[in-house]
C-alpha cells in the first residue's frame, strides 16, 4: 500500500512574530496577534501558532495551551467559516423506558448448527500442569 500522505513542513524562524511573548496579558497578546493577522493574514498566523503548540504541548503544556487558545481566538475573529458554524447541542432523552410494540408476524429462527464451545476456567487446570511439569524433571 501507498503512503499518500503528504507531510506539511512549515519553518518557524526566531523572531518571526516579534513583540508576541507569553509573558503578557492576553489581552496584549491578543492584539499584537490581532495586528500580525491584518498584515500578514490570519491564515500565516494560525499556522505559526499551531506550530508553536505541537512544538510545546509534550514538554510544556501550560504554554501549549496558550498558544492553542491564542490560535482559536484569531481563528473565531478572523475566519468567518469559523465563528458560524454552531455546535450541536446533544439532546437528551428521558430516562423513561419506552414501550416496545411487538410485531404480530411470527419470524423464522435459524439456529447454527455449530456447537458452541464453553470456557472453562483455565487458570486451576494451568496451575495444576505447572505443578506436575516441574516435579517430572
Amino acid at each position: 500500500m501507498i503512503n499518500t500522505a503528504v507531510k506539511v513542513k512549515i519553518k518557524l524562524e526566531k523572531g518571526e512574530l516579534s513583540g508576541y511573548t507569553l509573558k503578557d496579558k492576553t489581552s496584549t497578546r491578543r492584539e499584537i496577534l490581532a495586528s500580525y493577522a491584518i498584515s500578514k493574514g490570519w491564515g500565516n498566523v494560525v499556522k505559526r501558532l499551531n506550530v508553536l503548540f505541537i512544538f510545546n504541548k509534550n514538554n510544556h503544556p501550560k504554554t501549549a495551551e496558550k498558544f492553542r487558545n491564542d490560535m482559536k481566538y484569531i481563528q473565531k475573529k478572523f475566519n468567518p467559516k469559523y465563528s458560524s458554524v454552531k455546535k450541536r447541542r446533544s439532546v437528551k432523552r428521558s430516562t423513561k423506558k419506552r414501550s416496545v410494540k411487538k410485531s404480530t408476524k411470527k419470524r423464522s429462527v435459524k439456529r447454527s448448527t455449530k456447537k458452541r464451545s464453553v470456557k472453562k476456567s483455565t487458570k486451576k487446570r494451568s496451575k495444576k500442569l505447572s505443578i506436575k511439569r516441574v516435579t517430572k524433571f
